[in-house]
């Protein structure tokens, strides 16, 4: 006995139309990816032509028809990447060429677009704390040492002083002297 196909599928009347109906909207959809893609390539190498001119201290131009979105996460971009540019080693270093006895560094913050440092520290004793400050003076890479505040305190048994004060980095993105 043969066996029977049933099939309760109609049959396509058109099945080549309806693959090329699916290959043509595939190729839409390409295209547009593509016009898309050398759009934004375009834009990259705009962005890279400006940047070039401009130099890395200073702010990139944002396109003419970039959204106010577009444009704020251009300029916050900008913003890191000439962060991350400036000599952040040569200050670590000039930091640590200063002598720390009787005195230790707490906190260290500090602004790349500015260049404005706030260092907080506790120190043995006014004495040691007055000679870091001007230490720190005369380190290379810093300028306008001052001190902005100080606290008696104790750490433990031992007397401390507590202090905190703000200097200008001479080689930040600012052109601070």
């Amino acid at each position: 006995m043969k066996a029977l196909a049933i099939d309760f599928r109609r049959p396509a009347r058109w099945p080549g139309v309806a693959r090329a109906a699916a290959a043509m909207l595939a190729l839409a959809l390409c295209g547009a990816a593509l016009r898309e893609h050398l759009a934004y390539r375009a834009a990259l190498l705009e962005w890279d032509a400006a940047r070039e001119r401009a130099g890395a201290a200073e702010p990139v131009p944002v396109a003419a028809g970039a959204d106010g979105e577009l444009a704020a996460r251009l300029r916050q971009a900008g913003a890191a990447r000439a962060s991350l540019a400036l000599d952040w080693a040569g200050l670590l270093d000039s930091l640590e060429a200063v002598p720390l006895s009787d005195v230790a560094m707490l906190s260290l913050q500090a602004d790349a677009a500015t260049g404005a440092l706030a260092i907080e520290g506790a120190a043995r004793g006014p004495a040691a704390m007055q000679a870091y400050v001007a230490a720190l003076g005369h380190a290379g890479a810093l300028a306008r040492v001052h001190l902005v505040s100080q606290q008696d305190g104790r750490q433990g048994d031992i007397p401390a002083l507590r202090f905190a004060l703000q200097a200008q980095w001479r080689h930040a993105g600012s052109g601070a002297p």
